[in-house]
């Protein structure tokens, strides 16, 4: 007998220790953390296309990337669902942010490459 299953779509097991790290969608056992994730990179390209629209500089995207971490550093004490999914989705958000803000919106010079 097994003291708990493995989701297919998730690397936790749905067991009483672990119902927090589990979120339902659509019928379907996920990893909250890996979903969240995934969905704030997603998110973070229109993100991206609309602060490059605005004209901001890149800094500054990289900036708004940056301090979208912080609600995964009060998750630490937070320790309530609805905000787990809110703070996982904002560290994509801001991973996403800064990281096509790095490679696509930062001025390149092809001077110290000839």
């Amino acid at each position: 007998m097994a003291l708990a299953r493995y989701p297919p779509e998730a690397h936790h097991p749905t067991c009483k220790f672990h119902q927090d790290h589990i979120v339902n969608i659509r019928g379907k056992q996920v990893c909250l953390g890996c979903w969240c994730l995934n969905l704030g990179c997603i998110l973070s390209v229109p993100f991206v296309l609309l602060l490059n629209h605005l004209e901001l500089e890149y800094y500054f995207s990289m900036l708004i990337g940056f301090l979208m971490f912080t609600p995964t550093l009060l998750q630490l004490k937070i320790q309530w669902k609805p905000f787990k999914l809110f703070s996982r989705t904002s560290l994509g958000i801001g991973s996403g942010l800064f990281m096509l803000s790095c490679l696509f919106l930062a001025p390149v010079s092809y001077t110290h490459l000839t």
